[in-house]
C-alpha cells in the first residue's frame, strides 16, 4: 500500500502542470478523508 502526504501530492500536481496551493491539496485530501502518513 502506497501512503502519499501533501507534499508529494503537490509536487505531482504542479508537475501536470495544475497550479494549486499546499494548503489548497491538504485541505481536499482532508475533505476526500485521504489519509496522509505522518512523520
Amino acid at each position: 500500500m502506497r501512503v502519499y502526504g501533501v507534499p508529494k501530492v503537490w509536487k505531482q500536481m504542479n508537475r501536470e502542470g495544475i497550479a494549486v496551493a499546499r494548503c489548497t491539496v491538504g485541505r481536499l485530501m482532508k475533505l476526500q478523508a485521504c489519509a496522509a502518513q505522518s512523520r
